[in-house]
């Protein structure tokens, strides 16, 4: 098999942005989603005071309200996005279970909940932002090697994530240096497409 016959298997029909194919009900187009941003809703309830347990049934509240509520995200601003959003719906079910804490521990004079309560309502600072983005495209080129052949995967993992010269990734891949070039822009002209509106 040469470079060309792996490459080209490679071509397959152009999916839709993962979200819009969300919105359509794809059950696939779904799975990934959770896949993708499941990890970091869970980091976020666990980062507000929630015990394991208990951020993982929140997660589970946050994707129902997610499921039901897809319609109601826009980009009308330069700065909105997908996580954002995602992010308050987070933060109002974290709310949500915080409430039900404190009225719960009202009786018993507890005010844990409410501290929890304000401080999940902080916004993420630049470094947050940064490793939370690094996490989803890891496990957003985790979600398309199915997608691709071992040596497009291999040689977009070794120029793109660990930084090797094109040149070495050809070499020790036994590929052309061109189908080195191709592979990581046609990986990433899908992460693109896939992750569009996100």
């Amino acid at each position: 098999m040469n470079d060309h016959d792996i490459l080209e298997r490679d071509l397959g029909p152009t999916s839709l942005s993962l979200l819009v194919r969300v919105r359509g009900g794809e059950e696939q187009a779904w799975t990934k989603l959770v896949h993708l941003y499941g990890p970091l809703v869970y980091a976020w309830c666990r980062r507000w005071g929630l015990s394991p347990p208990d951020a993982a049934d929140v997660g589970q509240e946050v994707f129902c309200a997610v499921w039901s509520s897809l319609d109601g995200f826009r980009r009308e601003r330069p700065g909105d996005s997908f996580r954002a959003w995602l992010r308050v719906v987070a933060r109002n079910k974290t709310n949500d279970f915080w409430r039900r804490q404190c009225q719960q521990e009202q009786s018993a004079g507890g005010s844990r909940a409410w501290q929890y309560l304000e401080a999940s309502c902080e916004p993420p600072d630049e470094a947050e932002i940064s490793r939370e983005t690094t996490q989803l495209y890891r496990r957003a080129v985790e979600l398309l090697t199915t997608d691709f052949e071992p040596a497009t995967v291999a040689a977009f993992w070794r120029t793109v994530v660990e930084g090797q010269p094109a040149r070495e990734a050809a070499q020790s891949l036994g590929l052309s240096l061109n189908a080195v070039y191709i592979a990581k822009s046609r990986v990433l002209a899908r992460l693109r497409e896939e992750l569009a509106g996100l």
